[in-house]
């Protein structure tokens, strides 16, 4: 069964502009697991992915089984992101993303105020004529 723990490493390292090594301390491994890990030789014990999954605030099941780069654009892109990183550690694509949809939902607010206000009045203009 595919799994996404290689690729989901180094993500993490990436943003968190962490080295192997420094990933390594986090969870109490040497440098040469984390390359083993990484190169989809071995994986991690439970142990290291809890401290993975605790100090990096991500599920388990999340580290596991999907891909977390791709998730958080997913989810950006649908306006349902949870915030689980830092904010600082968003990608540029992703602050893109979220203030694109933020640029569209004020659109479609400010449209469907004009629309009311073009109804009133119309409505108007036939009661007076």
């Amino acid at each position: 069964m595919k799994n996404f723990i290689s690729l989901n490493i180094k993500y993490l390292c990436e943003q968190n502009n962490l080295q192997y090594n420094e990933f390594a301390e986090i969870v109490d491994a040497g440098r040469s697991v984390v390359s083993m890990w990484v190169a989809e030789k071995s994986n991690p014990k439970i142990e290291a992915m809890q401290k993975i999954c605790k100090h990096f605030n991500i599920t388990l099941d999340d580290f596991v089984n999907r891909n977390l780069k791709t998730q958080r654009i997913d989810e950006a892109w649908s306006g349902g992101a949870n915030e689980v990183y830092e904010p600082s550690l968003r990608s540029p694509l992703e602050e893109t993303l979220r203030s694109a949809i933020e640029d569209k939902d004020k659109i479609i607010k400010m449209l469907e105020e004009e629309i009311k206000r073009l109804k009133g009045n119309r409505d108007y203009n036939s009661k007076t004529a």
